[in-house]
């Protein structure tokens, strides 16, 4: 984790590294005004380019029976490359790098990004198309970003288990794909030796369920080995807005963002909303040292959804402003191979699925291991929103998370909140 996010967890901004951060002197902020953090690390704004190994990696993506999955490849890779910011996941189903080079301008160009991520060639294979083509649209797509002046990341194709006539051309595109980041300057992600099992050229046991894409196992794999080479590379950043540090800010969005009021006594903090099943569960409002203010306390013995909610009407915002849903949380005890907490924002009455609206920055989303951090989503409000709601939700299995310093921002292009 970057020096800098230790920083904001302990209330401080230090280092900053613009002309912005540096004005942000510490009299500002005691009296309570924007906080938000050094913005070096911000141009790291990624698109990810692909099929659907790309897709299938979004955070959140819908599974089975329209339920809501989280922890795709792209979700793990932001969670663990913290000076990255999401722009756009590419990726469509089906599709091989003649088309995802046809539709180049709107779905990389237009989104300016300095960071791209490129996998494709899997459907090449099984649509006709020659190494040669495959290849020479690899090398298309990596000198385009580079014109961009982006950092170019290219996978190598993953195993498949479904065609053994498939194998020797992964192989081979793969070899000539090792060949192109090297002649072009791109740094490789290779997907395929992570996945493999180099005794039959499938996917190793257990990372894949329908013998073409990785599963969500396969999918942390990718992730791990995507975030060994980008860690080594890019340059590190910190989250774009800070979290919380007063109880009240001009600024901020939503209300009792410390959690310092809970009027009625029934452990819920004012402007919060409890809904879900309460038998396994429990809230309260405790005082502990790792957060300013107090924190919101929620301790589950076993299965559970339980979930507290705030929602922040239109008036305090519009439609099309980039808004983030920022906090720190302590987890205790979380029962182990469970996604215990998911932290999320909804949008009300839009006409986009939620799962589409999210952009991801920097996120712990999934709180499945014990620890202090902090978290960061953020999304471009969609049209027809009436209502945005932040929400908290235990999903599963038994432990304690501490939440804290919340706050909702608008956020302008360069990061700081408005």
């Amino acid at each position: 984790m970057p020096a800098n996010l230790d920083a904001l967890t302990a209330g401080k901004i230090t280092n900053p590294a613009s002309a912005v951060g540096a004005a942000l002197s510490a009299t500002i902020l005691d009296q309570g005004k924007t906080a938000f953090s050094p913005i070096a690390g911000r141009g790291n704004a990624v698109v990810f380019m692909g099929d659907s190994h790309t897709e299938r990696g979004s955070i959140p993506r819908v599974g089975a029976a329209g339920s809501v999955e989280l922890g795709g490849m792209v979700g793990m890779i932001l969670t663990r490359v913290q000076s990255l910011r999401y722009r756009f996941n590419a990726g469509i189903s089906g599709e091989d790098t003649t088309q995802m080079r046809a539709r180049w301008a709107a779905d990389v160009a237009a989104y300016n990004p300095t960071v791209l991520h490129i996998l494709g060639g899997t459907n090449d294979i099984t649509g006709g198309l020659s190494d040669a083509t495959t290849l020479a649209n690899l090398q298309w797509m990596t000198r385009e970003g580079k014109k961009l002046g982006c950092l170019v990341f290219i996978g190598t194709i993953p195993p498949r288990n479904d065609s053994d006539v498939a194998l020797d051309n992964i192989d081979r595109i793969n070899v000539g794909i090792k060949a192109l980041a090297a002649s072009e300057g791109a740094h490789l992600i290779d997907y395929h030796a992570a996945l493999v099992n180099p005794a039959n050229g499938y996917f190793a046991a257990g990372l894949t369920t329908d013998l073409v894409h990785a599963n969500q196992a396969g999918q942390r794999v990718m992730a791990n080995t995507a975030a060994s080479v980008m860690n080594r590379v890019l340059p590190q950043g910190s989250l774009p807005v800070g979290v919380s540090q007063y109880a009240t800010s001009p600024n901020r969005l939503g209300t009792n963002c410390c959690f310092l009021t809970d009027s009625n006594g029934d452990g819920v903090p004012d402007g919060w909303t409890a809904g879900g099943t309460a038998t396994t569960s429990t809230i309260s409002l405790v005082t502990d040292s790792d957060f300013v203010g107090k924190a919101l306390k929620l301790e589950y013995t076993g299965a559970n959804n339980r979930n507290v909610t705030t929602s922040i009407t239109s008036d305090k915002w519009a439609v099309g402003q980039r808004v983030a849903f920022t906090g720190k949380y302590k987890a205790i005890g979380v029962e182990a191979g469970n996604s215990l907490f998911t932290i999320s924002l909804t949008f009300n009455n839009s006409t986009v699925p939620n799962y589409q609206k999210l952009r991801p920055v920097n996120q712990a989303s999934n709180v499945n291991t014990d620890g202090v951090g902090t978290f960061y989503i953020e999304g471009v409000i969609p049209a027809g929103t009436n209502i945005i709601y932040a929400q908290i939700n235990a999903i599963s299995g038994a432990g304690t998370l501490m939440l804290g310093q919340v706050a909702m921002w608008i956020i302008n292009a360069d990061g700081a909140a408005v």
